[in-house]
């Protein structure tokens, strides 16, 4: 009997059941969602048109406002839930409650130097201590962290990603920082948990200050530091040992001057902008001559104008993959600006110098001025850039003064004309606006100071401003220039009612404000994270018109800046 055929193997294929995230029940996907950062859910709207719309659902961000807000009701307006969550988040941002968290602490009668936000830390120096408070553990009886290793004045104060020294452990620790010092004993400290882990010391005068982010785009990081030495050292904050054995990797030399600032280049990590006084010839002789052809309610002023302008700027970039030897020169380009250093920032390839009464922005690749993007007549006292939105804020003085001339008796006296206009406040600057026109403009004033506007921060949302004559610091909308809010930075325990702010720090919806009076000193921290009751905007008390806004084009927001909510 024939055996039946072997059964042959089937050669048909046939295609595998697939299933797509886009066959997914909305809902579920939205549930899912809920679980996702601010910054994911941002990205997860630009992946598709799909995706978006999972995205943009009401039920995620109704769950977000109630995990973050859970006493209170999220009113949804025309233009969905997630803006009225984006903009209740906003207005958190720009200060516009009045019931944040505040937390003071009296300290003794001195001058606050720096002070820093490390997410809910303070740090701040007096003269040669160094004192951090833990927000979250102080009211349960916390202790408050001092450090005293430095024997003379702070001069400068930087966080660093601790995973870019040498001190990390572990993966938890990578979110953590590690605080950086310069002080007037020539030495630089490195902080970790309130003790000191690394001194290192090599300039032969008092360290003036620290790079504003780390050198390097790889693993190795070094950190910058210019003295009153005219040098410029680089050290390497991966070296062990606590004092820092073997971490100066080069001196650079070139600047005659103390070095006073410095930065890091945005589109090459290896290259570092210094920036140091350079004197000029004397203008004795200048002030002589116009001392009889000058009222008398004028000479001061035009002294003060001519001795701002008689000192010039030098600048010098450098580029520290080539400085493998002490001694080493590696200065790739140099420039010089008038008026005295005041501050200087870099973004990408262009360098934003505030220097005497002007800012003036610097091609890195070229060494060639671009524009001058901002004048504030006499003097500059701060200065601050939000590249993002293409603004500028400078600090002037908080009045305007107007005087009146009595005798014009000769040409010399056209100087004086540019005293008559001062500006006496902080102004905000459009760079694209002042990119056309031959004279830079303000687009607006944030008014309403005394004294001179020292202190300046900027960020995608606001611009907070304060002074050492000034009772209060104030919040300004960004993108319209409208005042949030306005707050108190003295306390009458202080012993002077005319007591302003001498240092300030913000970060996200936290600011921290150092006074100090005749008795004691005074670090204010407030928290807007959880405010619920927005102060009455006096902007709107008398007007019912729409904004009306300033700069070009409307300004919209990310969902996610960068920082914590």
């Amino acid at each position: 009997m024939a055996e039946p055929p072997a059964s042959q193997p089937q050669t048909a294929t046939t295609e595998a059941a697939t299933t797509k995230i886009t066959d997914l029940d909305e809902d579920s996907l939205a549930h899912c969602a809920t679980y996702l950062s601010l910054q994911d859910l941002s990205n997860l709207a630009m992946t598709s048109k799909f995706l978006k719309k999972i995205a943009y659902s009401d039920s995620i961000w109704l769950h977000r406002f109630s995990l973050r807000w859970p006493l209170e009701m999220l009113s949804s307006s025309s233009s969905g839930v997630r803006q009225a969550y984006l903009d209740w988040r906003t207005a958190l941002h720009q200060f516009k409650f009045a019931d944040p968290f505040v937390l003071d602490l009296y300290t003794e009668a001195r001058h606050f130097d720096n002070i820093l936000l490390d997410k809910n830390d303070i740090i701040f120096s007096q003269g040669s201590i160094i004192r951090m408070m833990k927000t979250d553990s102080f009211l349960s009886g916390g202790s408050l962290v001092r450090m005293s290793d430095h024997n003379a004045r702070i001069t400068c104060m930087r966080l660093f990603p601790l995973n870019e020294t040498s001190l990390v452990r572990s993966e938890i620790q990578r979110e953590e920082n590690v605080l950086v010092t310069s002080s007037c004993d020539h030495s630089i400290r490195l902080w970790w948990k309130g003790a000191c882990h690394r001194c290192f010391r090599g300039h032969n005068g008092a360290v003036s200050t620290l790079s504003d982010k780390l050198l390097g785009a790889g693993g190795v990081k070094v950190l910058a530091s210019g003295g009153e030495d005219g040098t410029v050292r680089l050290w390497s904050l991966s070296s062990s040992g606590k004092c820092g054995q073997q971490a100066l990797k080069a001196t650079l030399y070139g600047h005659q001057k103390p070095v006073s600032l410095m930065s890091v280049a945005g589109h090459k990590p290896s290259l570092l902008v210094t920036m140091s006084r350079d004197s000029k010839v004397s203008c004795l002789a200048f002030f002589l001559s116009i001392h009889f052809l000058t009222p008398p309610e004028f000479y001061f002023h035009v002294c003060t104008r001519i001795f701002l302008n008689s000192w010039g700027s030098q600048v010098r970039v450098w580029d520290t993959n080539t400085s493998s030897a002490v001694r080493s020169s590696c200065c790739v380009g140099m420039t010089s600006l008038p008026g005295a250093p005041m501050d200087l920032k870099c973004d990408e390839a262009l360098l934003y110098i505030a220097a005497g009464s002007s800012v003036v922005v610097v091609d890195l690749r070229t060494m060639r001025k671009v524009n001058t993007v901002a004048i504030c007549q006499p003097k500059l006292y701060s200065f601050a850039i939000m590249p993002s939105k293409s603004l500028i804020c400078t600090g002037g003085f908080g009045n305007r003064f107007q005087f009146e001339l009595k005798v014009v008796v000769s040409l010399v006296l056209k100087l004086i004309l540019e005293i008559l206009h001062w500006i006496h406040r902080a102004l905000l600057w459009d760079i694209r606006r002042s990119q056309e026109a031959s004279k830079p403009k303000a687009v607006t004033e944030l008014d309403g100071h005394m004294g001179s506007v020292s202190l300046l921060h900027m960020d995608p949302y606001k611009i907070v401003t304060g002074g050492l004559e000034d009772n209060f610091v104030n919040a300004w909308e960004i993108d319209t220039g409208k005042q949030t809010n306005s707050l108190l930075c003295n306390r009458p325990e202080l012993g002077n009612t005319n007591i302003g702010c001498s240092a300030m720090a913000v970060n996200a919806c936290r600011i921290a404000t150092a006074s100090y009076g005749e008795s004691q000193g005074l670090v204010s921290f407030r928290d807007f994270s959880c405010a619920v009751r927005p102060t009455s905007s006096k902007c709107n008390d008398d007007e019912e018109e729409a904004d009306v806004w300033k700069f070009w084009g409307t300004q919209t927001y990310s969902d996610s800046d960068g920082s914590n909510e």
